[in-house]
């Protein structure tokens, strides 16, 4: 077996090198899981915003993707408060039981929201 760490900021790229994919912030793994499972569901906000910063190759969808800002300071959340908690086999992301069910809920908002943006301008 043969592993590799790579680290990047460009998670686009990332999505076709790795098989899992663990995200950082300030020192912290906030989120890791498959490229799919980071990709399609991604759960703690800063995994959000880093993603909602990928460019999409398509100029319709581009007009309107909405990028999301995280900021540490003021999320409210505390990494040291927070424990992994496990979404799936392989999918793990790090908060409070109170993060982590908000997490999910805002997840499934934007979830619904770039469905109907996307389905609207492909």
């Amino acid at each position: 077996m043969l592993a590799y760490l790579f680290i990047a900021h460009d998670l686009s790229m990332v999505k076709y090198i790795s098989d899992r994919i663990g995200v950082l912030h300030l020192g912290h793994l906030v989120e890791t899981g498959t490229a799919d499972e980071i990709f399609s569901n991604p759960l703690h906000p800063y995994t959000r915003s880093l993603l909602s910063a990928i460019p999409h190759s398509n100029p319709r969808v581009e007009k309107v993707r909405k990028s999301f800002s995280y900021d540490y300071e003021t999320s409210g959340l505390d990494y040291a408060a927070g424990t992994q908690h496990q979404i799936t086999e392989t999918h793990f992301v790090l908060g409070t039981d109170e993060d982590v069910v908000q997490f999910k809920k805002d997840a499934k908002k934007l979830q619904i929201i770039t469905s109907k943006d996307y389905d609207t301008y492909v």
